[in-house]
């Protein structure tokens, strides 16, 4: 397997979402051990070690390493066989949320699924691999695909040297891709989780960043749009409407229309026309503006699939829209729908 290949990461994530079911999955034929202050000799063995998932894992790392978070758990139970591998991790917040990280092994790496249960409802969240080179883990791929923007994928990426029982971390990146037409990937941004984080702008004298929750926005857009418009009036009022908003650092414009190119089962997408502005939010989380259109089509018609994201300027990303395969597809099609809404990330 090429771990650099985000398709190739993809498909094997697929294809273990495909074949396995958690609520299937026995753990208890493992030796359960309880993260405390105490923890059992074979698990504080592991846990010593253990500075960035390396040894159980990215949910136990995560979880650690949060312990201000009120919605990280406390206490973390891990499954090891015979030989100390982790075979999974779980834990439950408020009594009826589950979270599950399952590892399987292969030739030179394993992987690591994680899950959320809630209500007998069964959530994918991210899907990792562990590269093994003589005997430990010389890097690690996450693979982030959310189902509310399939055309974009993050992946995170670790790579590992040893000191005799101390782990070198040499490189650490946060990589962006996005989707093309022909179901590939473009590689859009890489950030070096090493670098020290860039400084903040303030306002207001009181060391807070600048935050628009769009939500003004959001109901000039609204009053600005409705079902009887054109596709074309429809995209006039969204540059419109955001060509008036006051500039804030890092907002970005994006645009994804047409037939999703990959089958991801229950989880593809229908064909929809989505213009999306996003800024960031606090805890380095993002407000998202978008005005979605849906469509009336004939059952069996494809739609060329567009996907683009502008970080400065808008007029760009108009005439984008307006020249792409998507746009020009779906323009005279029946309009179903007009919805303008706002998602916290």
């Amino acid at each position: 397997m090429d771990f650099q290949n985000v398709n190739e990461l993809l498909n094997g994530m697929n294809e273990y979402l495909d074949s396995h079911d958690i609520t299937k999955v026995d753990l208890m034929q493992y030796d359960a051990f309880e993260v405390n202050g105490n923890p059992d000799p074979r698990l504080k063995a592991l846990m010593d070690k253990d500075k960035h998932g390396e040894y159980l894992g990215r949910y136990y790392h995560s979880s650690m390493s949060s312990p201000n978070d009120p919605h990280v758990p406390t206490s973390l139970t891990v499954y090891l066989d015979s030989e100390d591998r982790p075979m999974g991790v779980w834990n439950r917040i408020g009594g009826f949320i589950d979270n599950y990280e399952i590892f399987e092994y292969h030739d030179g790496y394993y992987t690591g699924a994680c899950y959320m249960v809630m209500g007998g409802h069964v959530t994918p969240s991210h899907f990792s691999y562990y590269v093994q080179k003589d005997g430990r883990v010389s890097e690690i791929h996450s693979v982030f695909s959310s189902m509310m923007d399939v055309a974009t994928v993050i992946v995170s990426r670790f790579e590992f040297e040893y000191d005799g029982d101390t782990t070198i971390l040499k490189t650490a990146f946060n990589c962006i891709n996005d989707l093309k037409e022909d179901g590939t990937y473009d590689l859009r941004r890489k950030d070096d989780l090493l670098l020290p984080p860039k400084s903040e702008k303030k306002i207001g004298g009181k060391g807070r960043k600048k935050i628009d929750n769009q939500e003004k926005l959001a109901e000039k857009l609204h009053q600005a749009v409705n079902d009887q418009m054109t596709l074309e009036e429809l995209v006039e009022a969204f540059f419109a409407v955001v060509g008036k908003a006051k500039p804030v650092d890092d907002e970005m414009l994006q645009y994804a229309a047409g037939d999703y190119p990959q089958d991801l089962g229950p989880f593809t997408p229908p064909c929809s026309f989505i213009l999306m502005r996003q800024t960031p939010a606090a805890d380095d989380e993002f407000f998202q503006l978008n005005l979605e259109v849906g469509f009336e089509i004939p059952e069996g018609e494809k739609i060329p699939y567009d996907f683009r994201c502008f970080e400065e300027g808008d007029e760009d990303l108009k005439e984008f829209v307006l020249n792409s395969k998507s746009y020009n597809a779906l323009k005279d099609k029946p309009i179903s729908y007009v919805q303008v809404y706002v998602d916290e990330t």
